[in-house]
């Protein structure tokens, strides 16, 4: 029987959740319902061993600070815009040198942002709804 852990999902805006890496490399599952590839780490938190899905954003910010197992890593989800972002050990893309919202950016960066993962997963969910619409209404075309 495999162990059930704690799902982390980061709902509170600007809240820190210190976290002490457990996994050297994330596990990393294809999601062929979505397309593209889904990214657990694991975690210390509190105490207790837990599991974060972390966004391409979350995990490219990781990635880039080099963060391994037994590494410190303080998370926090912000909103100063229209778009969430990660911001890992006080560090962000979307963050100017002074650790300050580029706002003027924001926009820009957040969909550069989007992936080809990301991509692929907005094209299989187009196909689909094209598909369930086909069979609902066999004569009739997706409205617009």
């Amino acid at each position: 029987m495999s162990e059930q852990y704690e799902i982390i999902k980061f709902t509170e805006l600007n809240k820190n959740y210190d976290f002490v890496l457990t996994f050297d490399k994330p596990q990393e599952y294809a999601n062929e319902r979505y397309g593209g590839t889904t990214i657990c780490y694991g975690a210390n938190y509190k105490g207790k061993e837990v599991r974060f899905y972390a966004s391409p954003g979350l995990h490219e910010e990781i990635q880039k600070q080099g963060l391994k197992k037994n590494s410190d890593c303080v998370v926090q989800k912000t909103k100063p815009n229209d778009f969430p972002y990660f911001i890992v050990n006080g560090k962000s893309k979307h963050l100017d040198k002074n650790g300050s919202s580029d706002t003027s950016s924001n926009y820009e960066a957040t969909t550069s942002a989007l992936d080809s993962d990301a991509l692929k997963r907005i094209e299989v969910l187009e196909n689909t709804v094209k598909d369930i619409w086909k069979k609902l209404n066999e004569d009739v075309e997706i409205p617009i």
